[in-house]
């Protein structure tokens, strides 16, 4: 797991490995599986469960379940 300058992790919450929670960023109550990517100024919040793999983009607020299974995977690149 990284987490970068300037981002916020406040439990309880659950971050598998190979995560990486970026600038400015916000994970409060929440579960983020294996290989997720957190953007810049992106929250994660109210209990959701990022899925493995999973991309939530810069400056998006994913405050309900159906907000985390729509997220597309890490792109490659």
């Amino acid at each position: 797991m990284t987490i970068a300058h300037g981002a916020i992790v406040h439990g309880p919450c659950y971050i598998a490995d190979k995560v990486f929670v970026s600038f400015k960023s916000i994970v409060y109550t929440a579960i983020v599986g294996r290989g997720a990517f957190i953007s810049y100024n992106a929250v994660v919040t109210n209990g959701v469960r990022i899925p493995p793999g999973r991309f939530v983009p810069p400056g998006a607020s994913i405050d309900s379940q159906e907000k985390a299974d729509a997220l597309s995977k890490v792109p490659k690149a």
